[in-house]
């Protein structure tokens, strides 16, 4: 199989882990690539044992279970679109992907949607994670253990086969230093941030506090306001922290009410003395990066948080290939006004 990979790679003028790819229906490749591939493929009559496996298997669909959180969050609808691409490069070999999408984010709702999904006799199960007591539980007194993917935010479950997103403590990190130089280690910070639960914010938060910490200036962190990711209520703690605090110089907003925070901030007039760092590229993020509002923001790969995962259960239940590793994290991407609009291919094309 090596030489016949090594001769197609050859006639194609790419490496052997371009037709690895390909032939594995991985994504990564340009179209204009997998085509000429292809065509070497078809020319060399070549079809590997695996292949060949897949294609019998498709004869049999390979059902999969994704759960989105409430479409209100701007952020999961690039995860939605990777979950759909997955989706369509992998039904041709027999994958069918069941989706449920929750009301509300807490574990009563998610809980349901999980059982929604077992019905339809699942074999993966896919589900950003809700990492507390209960949801660890439930998964583990599941009668019928599919295999398990948590994508985004980790759940503490041993079962689990993999977690595919970033690591938030290490973004955090990168967002205290980055917030320390801009300030030039001078002045308080204010942060907006998620509810204790979600184990995202919490991580970002300790990060952030950590890299504030270990520079030992003359940074002031004052105490994070917790909006439960309502954006009035974010607005509102904004505006009164601004007139409360003279001496803020920096704002770290690590969770989805970026913008309702950098309205208060436009508004309060002291836009261009205020420093803030905030999470994810979409909507009005862009628009406050233009304004100079927003002066950096951290992206963290969705499109490949929903694609992923679908890769890594059809090669684990159609090839019986289990993940090479137990996290698989994604890039820490900083995104200013110059750069938002660079589409970072890094991560998926190989010529």
């Amino acid at each position: 199989m090596a030489g016949n990979i090594k001769e197609i790679a050859r006639l194609a003028n790419v490496s052997r882990g371009t037709v690895d790819r390909v032939l594995h229906n991985r994504y990564g490749v340009s179209e204009e690539v997998r085509q000429k591939v292809n065509q070497v493929i078809q020319e060399l009559n070549y079809q590997p044992n695996t292949v060949a496996k897949a294609l019998k298997r498709s004869q049999k669909p390979i059902a999969l279970g994704v759960i989105l959180p409430p479409v209100h969050i701007e952020f999961f609808h690039e995860v939605a679109r990777g979950f759909q691409a997955g989706t369509e490069n992998y039904q041709s070999y027999g994958v069918v992907v069941y989706q449920e999408t929750l009301e509300v984010y807490d574990f009563c709702h998610w809980k349901k949607a999980v059982e929604r999904l077992l019905e339809k006799n699942i074999q993966g199960l896919i589900t950003v994670g809700i990492d507390i007591p209960e949801a660890r539980e439930y998964l583990e007194r599941m009668a019928e253990k599919p295999d398990v993917v948590i994508y985004n935010t980790d759940l503490d479950y041993d079962g689990k086969i993999c977690f595919v997103g970033q690591d938030h403590y290490a973004s955090g990190k990168a967002a205290g230093s980055l917030m320390g130089r801009i300030v030039k280690r001078q002045g308080e910070i204010f942060t907006v941030m998620m509810p204790l639960s979600k184990q995202a914010g919490v991580l970002r938060y300790q990060g952030f506090q950590e890299s504030i910490r270990e520079q030992n200036e003359g940074l002031t962190l004052l105490e994070p306001v917790i909006t439960g990711e309502d954006p009035d209520v974010t607005y509102k703690a904004v505006k009164e922290a601004l007139e409360k605090h003279t001496e803020i110089r920096g704002i770290f907003i690590n969770d989805s009410t970026v913008t309702a925070a950098a309205r208060a901030i436009e508004e309060s007039g002291r836009g261009k003395e205020i420093s803030v760092i905030s999470f994810d590229l979409h909507g009005q993020i862009r628009t406050y990066l233009d304004k100079g509002i927003i002066d950096y923001t951290i992206t963290q790969e969705p499109f490949y948080q929903g694609y992923l995962p679908i890769q890594i259960l059809y090669e684990k239940i159609v090839m019986g290939k289990p993940p090479k590793r137990k996290n698989y994290f994604t890039m820490i991407d900083i995104r200013c006004k110059e750069n938002q609009y660079y589409e970072n291919i890094s991560t998926f094309y190989e010529s």
